[in-house]
């Protein structure tokens, strides 16, 4: 199981507003780069999706002393016994103040929640893994990726 101590400084809480799914579209885009943020009816289905007590999608934002400072997800699969955790970012100016330990405790409450015994993610050797790992998660498995260009 998943236990840490988390700073007083720091507040998970689910995202529930517009503003809130915005603001997890701005941590993404800040940390990762990529694309612009997706069209307000996009961001009206995607918080649909993300609310309500047996959601499938669960997106969360922490607060560091109040400030917006990450952000992170779990997909919950029905049949499936395993969450797993996606777009866990932080942004620069609050890494090291336990931000991410605050969510992934939070993503580990969901799963005792709604009795999901493990906690799974795709890590980068290179920036993620290492974090992962400090917090007690273990390699499994290898991964390739494929892709298919829609547009052309």
């Amino acid at each position: 199981s998943y236990s840490r101590k988390l700073s007083d400084d720091v507040e998970v809480s689910r995202v529930g507003s517009l503003e809130e799914i915005r603001h997890f579209y701005d941590v993404q885009l800040e940390v990762f780069g990529g694309q612009q943020e997706p069209s307000q009816e996009r961001l009206k289905r995607e918080l649909q999706d993300c609310t309500g007590p047996d959601c499938p999608v669960v997106r969360l934002i922490a607060y560091h002393r109040g400030e917006l400072a990450g952000v992170g997800a779990i997909s919950l699969f029905e049949g499936c016994d395993c969450g797993m955790l996606w777009g866990g970012s932080v942004l620069e100016s609050h890494r090291g103040r336990g931000c991410y330990t605050g969510l992934l405790q939070a993503r580990a409450d969901i799963c005792v929640a709604r009795d999901i015994s493990t906690m799974g993610l795709h890590a980068k050797a290179d920036t993620s893994a290492p974090i992962v790992a400090a917090h007690g998660f273990e390699r499994f498995g290898k991964r390739v990726d494929y892709s298919l260009d829609m547009r052309g």
